[in-house]
């Protein structure tokens, strides 16, 4: 191609895939401001926004008359369903720059944090609450150590019950908390009664188990949520189930109306709801390109390059919306359903 942009009187007109890489010459054609640039992406704005890529039909008139549709499933098998990115990119078009600058849209994070507190006027059936023990325990490559992190989500209503970040080291230091800010939402005359949904991550920080047993021995109809069994205690969250995390809960934002609610179980609702916020608009996707065609490495994180954010609360609060998916589609919950 280099030649011919040397050549005079010479119009070009080139078609081309995008390319993850910076160094990659048509990445530098376009970016040159030499020429008219025209982005085709087969998806509209607004399903980008909710995270509906695939299923969006606004722009299939947009596709060439050459393009098959029918044969666009045959790209997928070869690449593998686990090759999203790479899918996307080839098609639907899109830019994956624009989707790597942010998890959850900024549009959505601040509609969530700017509307008016939610008035219960139904009773809440079902009260999630996602802990991340990773209390004062920090990775070598962390400047921040983790707060111990709890959010708590009603359901029907997708109401945001209560939201904490404690810098404890120990059991003891956060008993009375947990307690204390589950008794203000339980004893709510719309919650009380209500089943109690406990999600704790395992292998962090503090004994899952304990905080588990803290709930148990304090509340009533309370289901706890094990990957295994009562001997090994707590949820797992790697690699897969941070992506169906951070896809769960674009779309949950998306698509329900969600809120805080007005007597926010908080200690400080002021300083919590704006760490929350700045954790969420600061979540990134990052995608590290390997070397054969399936060896990408997609990094859901808000912890910065430097790794000297915190994004505790946000992964917290997607722990809870898959929290959420799990009890209800999960056979092993199915008798705590009621």
């Amino acid at each position: 191609m280099a030649p011919l942009t040397i050549e005079a009187s010479v119009s070009l007109l080139a078609l081309s895939t995008i390319n993850r890489k910076p160094s990659h010459y048509f990445n530098r054609l376009i970016n040159c401001n030499k020429f008219r640039v025209i982005r085709v992406a087969y998806v509209c704005d607004v399903c980008r926004a909710k995270g509906f890529k695939k299923e969006c039909r606004h722009r299939l008139d947009s596709k060439p008359w050459w393009v098959d549709g029918a044969k666009l499933s045959e790209i997928e098998s070869i690449l593998g369903a686990d090759n999203a990115d790479k899918l996307e990119l080839e098609n639907l078009g899109l830019d994956p720059e624009d989707d790597e600058l942010e998890v959850f849209p900024s549009k959505l994070v601040l509609e969530l944090f700017n509307k008016p507190r939610v008035v219960l006027t139904r009773p809440i059936r079902v009260v999630y609450i996602s802990i991340d023990p990773c209390a004062g325990s920090i990775k070598p490559e962390d400047k921040e150590p983790s707060d111990m992190a709890v959010i708590v989500i009603g359901q029907p209503g997708n109401v945001i019950l209560g939201q904490n970040g404690w810098r404890v080291g120990r059991t003891e230091a956060y008993r009375d908390r947990l307690v204390n800010m589950l008794n203000k939402i339980m004893s709510h005359p719309m919650v009380e009664g209500a089943t109690i949904v406990v999600d704790v991550e395992r292998g962090t920080g503090l004994v899952a188990g304990d905080a588990q047993a803290i709930i148990q021995n304090n509340f009533q109809h309370v289901c706890v949520m094990n990957d295994y069994d009562e001997d090994n205690p707590g949820r797992i969250t790697n690699y897969d189930v941070k992506h169906e995390m951070a896809q769960l809960t674009r779309a949950w934002l998306a698509v329900n109306d969600v809120g805080f609610w007005e007597n926010l179980s908080c200690d400080d609702s002021v300083k919590t709801s704006a760490k929350l916020k700045d954790q969420l608009l600061k979540f990134k996707r990052n995608v590290k390109e390997g070397k054969g065609m399936n060896s990408d490495t997609v990094i859901y994180s808000g912890k910065g390059k430097n790794k000297d954010d915190k994004d505790d609360l946000s992964v917290t609060l997607q722990k809870c919306v898959l929290a959420m998916k799990d009890f209800a589609g999960q056979r092993k919950y199915a008798r705590w359903h009621r």
